[in-house]
């Protein structure tokens, strides 16, 4: 089988067609922005390696050749840097009323940590204390920002894009780009900066059962 596969990609046309599949499926949004960059990276080396055996079959000239190839990695690189699979929005599959404020959360989470003598909330006040005194924030503002952002990394989050007046569940990958969040107005706002999640999101919030869960696992880590 890898043999038949070699072989068919050992033709200059087949690997321009595979090249160009990839460029679709690269540029097609359907992936995350990883699997995009990976896969445009390959559909330049298959380019690349294309050129090189169709200089080699007609005879090109090495200027021409080296030509070809760096435009070719131009391209690349530009749709590299402009490419942007955005998330597309999921609605909340829950009753609002299952929702509860991340603020609210934030300061569940951080009274159940201290209750149970948990390290977390201890570090959270020493952070808060520290940069209060740099002025910005409250001591606990700060106390509350850092557990939000410990729920944010653990669990799944809802907000309104705004103008939209519908709860969406906040994807995943825009979670994980913390960098990427601003929280404005006591964490009931979130900004992304990030290219992957322009725009700002209101009245951020979290299931209650996926609170209750974070603080049971956060109790059973305080127990050992």
């Amino acid at each position: 089988m890898l043999n038949i596969v070699s072989s068919v990609l050992s033709y200059p046309f087949t690997q321009f067609a595979f090249a160009f599949v990839c460029l679709a499926l690269a540029l097609s949004g359907k992936l995350s922005l990883i699997a995009a960059r990976v896969v445009l990276l390959v559909a330049g080396a298959l380019a690349s390696s294309a050129l090189r055996q169709a200089a080699q079959n007609f005879h090109l000239s090495t200027k021409l050749e080296i030509t070809l190839h760096l435009l070719t990695w131009i391209i690349i690189a530009l749709l590299f840097k402009w490419i942007n699979p955005r998330p597309k929005a999921t609605l909340a599959r829950t009753d609002p009323e299952q929702l509860i404020p991340l603020k609210e959360a934030a300061a569940t989470f951080y009274g159940k940590s201290r209750v149970s003598g948990h390290l977390g909330a201890y570090v959270a006040e020493s952070w808060g204390e520290k940069h209060a005194r740099f002025g910005g924030k409250s001591a606990d503002d700060q106390v509350l920002s850092m557990n939000a952002y410990a729920i944010i990394r653990k669990a799944p989050i809802y907000g309104k894009r705004s103008p939209s007046n519908q709860f969406e569940f906040i994807d995943k990958e825009i979670r994980e780009h913390l960098e990427g969040l601003v929280f404005q107005e006591g964490m009931t706002r979130a900004r992304c900066n990030l290219s992957e999640c322009q725009g700002t999101f209101v009245e951020l919030s979290i299931k209650k059962k996926d609170l209750d869960r974070l603080i049971d696992n956060m109790q059973k880590e305080a127990r050992k």
